[in-house]
């Protein structure tokens, strides 16, 4: 399972995220992608944002853009010409 810290939270440049397999996929996943150090500041605003009330703000955020995603489906779907929106 691969999850990023980056998109959910608005960090698209941090670069973060973390990843939870099988030992045996970690040491072929080391084996072919570069390691890359985090600075001390990235390091320490990404853990704040771990913090119970960042994580209800960015559960919050997400719920908004799922919301959207549904009400942005509906207007294509009246728009003329438009025969089917596929679901995201």
């Amino acid at each position: 399972m691969l999850r990023t810290l980056s998109k959910a939270h608005g960090l698209a440049g941090a670069r973060c995220g973390a990843l939870i397999a099988d030992p045996e996929v970690i040491t072929l996943l080391r084996k072919v992608i570069a390691p890359y150090a985090i600075p001390q500041p990235a390091l320490e605003a990404l853990l704040a944002l771990l913090e119970p009330p960042q994580l209800a703000a960015m559960r919050e955020r997400i719920g908004l853009v799922r919301a959207e995603r549904q009400r942005m489906r509906a207007a294509l779907a009246r728009l003329p010409g438009v025969t089917h929106v596929w679901p995201s």
